[in-house]
């Protein structure tokens, strides 16, 4: 059995920003802040996880860990409100080039499983996806609050299809598909293999510096992704 583990934003689909937006309203709001902080450029998203990622926000307006673990629910719940509100109207979220061809032909392939590595909590991991209709694509996987980073989480997303009816799953029939250099660094961390793709906001030459076992522009080419993932 092997597996195809995908990262969603910048691999699976651009959500515009609205995951950012969200987290701004929800930080303003929880805390209180009178106004609502501009994070573009402050603070780092792609190939982060989301407790990490709130964390480094929290410090950067001067919010305490302990005020951090205090109104974390209520930041959770605003976060999830305004991200499924945006992403409930129509606007600029997409899913990119080449990737419904290719989900719908890996799924119909005997042999593959599919998941998610990604560092969205699963709540807003599938908000985002679903307008677009790929939530059934990955019945599991690892989220952003499975784990202290990357690596682990992907472990995590492994360990789940374990469990399942496909069984135990070897580390070289796992391959991590991302558009960040934390993708491949969480891959060969766990001896997976890795297929970096330039869609979401890492360039080429950095992904390329990271020494992916492959590099693609995109997931147009369904021929040539289908012989990497299952060969």
């Amino acid at each position: 059995m092997r597996l195809a583990l995908f990262d969603v934003d910048g691999t699976l689909i651009d959500a515009d920003g609205s995951g950012r937006r969200a987290l701004e309203k929800a930080f303003a709001e929880t805390f209180d802040l009178g106004e609502t902080p501009e994070l573009a450029g402050r603070v780092r998203f792609s190939g982060e996880l989301d407790p990490v990622i709130h964390r480094e926000i929290a410090r950067l307006l001067g919010i305490s860990s302990k005020e951090l673990e205090a109104g974390r629910k209520r930041l959770l719940a605003s976060y999830l409100a305004h991200l499924e509100s945006a992403c409930g109207r129509p606007g600029k979220s997409r899913v990119l080039p080449g990737v419904q061809r290719l989900l719908e032909r890996l799924h119909a392939t005997r042999d593959l499983q599919l998941g998610l590595i990604t560092g969205n909590l699963e709540a807003g991991a599938r908000i985002k996806m679903a307008p677009h209709h790929l939530n059934h694509f990955f019945p599991s996987g690892g989220f952003g609050e499975d784990g202290p980073d990357r690596a682990a989480v992907a472990r995590v997303a492994v360990e789940r299809v374990a469990a399942g009816p496909a069984g135990p799953v070897e580390a070289a029939l796992v391959t991590i598909i991302g558009d960040s250099e934390r993708d491949v660094e969480c891959g060969r961390s766990n001896s997976y293999r890795t297929l970096a793709v330039a869609s979401g906001w890492t360039s080429w030459q950095d992904l390329a510096a990271a020494e992916p076992d492959h590099l693609v522009a995109d997931l147009v080419d369904t021929d040539r992704l289908l012989e990497i993932l299952t060969k």
